[in-house]
C-alpha cells in the first residue's frame, strides 16, 4: 500500500442563500438557483438584520469547513468602511421554529431575537455564530467578497444578515444580492 503523496482542497456544490422571487445574476461565475431564501432588499442601516429560511446542509456526513461568499447590490454609494455582518444559527430540527438558537424562527423575516426592537436583536446576536464582514467600499456596484470559513455544528442553519453600512441595500431590482456557502473538503491524493 503507498503512502498518501499530497493532500488537496476540493470545492463541493455551491448552495445559495437569495429571494428566489428576484434572484437572476447576471455577474460571471455567480452561482444560481436559491437553496434558502433570505429577502435582503431595502435592508436598512444602523443594525437592521434580517434571517433567512433553515437551509439544509444535506443528510450525508457533512463536510469539515465551509467558506461563505457575500454578493451585496446597493441602494446606492455606500460610505468606505461600513461593513455588512453574518451570523449563523444551528439547529438539529428541520421544524422552521424548533431547536433554533436566539430565537430564530427559521423563515424569512426580520431577526428581532427575544424582543421586538433592533436592540433585542443586537443582543441575540451574542447567541449566534458571527462567520465575519463585508467590508464596503465607496461604488454603488455589486460588492463581491469572501466573509469567512466556518465548520458546521448540525445540519441545518439559518443565516442572519445586518446592515451596519451607511445606506440600505437594494430595494428594487436586487437581482444580485445573495450570499453562498461552498463545503471545502480535503482529499488525500497517492
Amino acid at each position: 500500500m503507498a503512502l498518501p503523496d499530497s493532500a488537496k482542497l476540493v470545492r463541493g456544490t455551491t448552495l445559495v442563500f437569495s429571494n428566489s422571487g428576484e434572484y437572476s445574476p447576471t455577474g460571471a461565475g455567480q452561482p444560481t438557483g436559491t437553496d434558502a431564501d433570505i429577502d435582503l432588499g431595502a435592508l436598512g442601516i444602523s443594525g437592521v438584520a434580517r434571517q433567512s429560511v433553515k437551509l439544509d446542509l444535506g443528510s450525508a456526513n457533512l463536510d469539515i469547513e465551509y467558506e461563505m461568499m457575500a454578493y451585496i447590490e446597493w441602494h446606492s454609494a455606500p460610505t468606505a468602511g461600513g461593513t455588512v455582518d453574518f451570523y449563523l444559527g444551528w439547529s438539529d430540527n428541520a421544524t422552521a421554529g424548533s431547536n433554533n438558537p436566539a430565537n430564530l424562527s427559521g423563515t424569512d423575516a426580520a431577526f428581532q431575537g427575544y424582543g421586538a426592537d433592533t436592540a433585542s436583536g443586537t443582543e441575540a446576536l451574542k447567541q449566534l455564530d458571527y462567520v465575519g464582514s463585508l467590508v464596503a467600499t465607496a461604488d454603488a456596484d455589486v460588492q463581491v467578497g469572501s466573509v469567512g470559513m466556518f465548520a458546521p455544528k448540525a445540519r441545518y442553519v439559518c443565516l442572519v444578515v445586518v446592515n451596519n453600512s451607511s445606506v440600505a441595500l437594494a430595494n428594487t431590482d436586487a437581482i444580485e444580492t445573495a450570499v453562498t456557502v461552498t463545503p471545502i473538503t480535503t482529499q488525500i491524493q497517492d
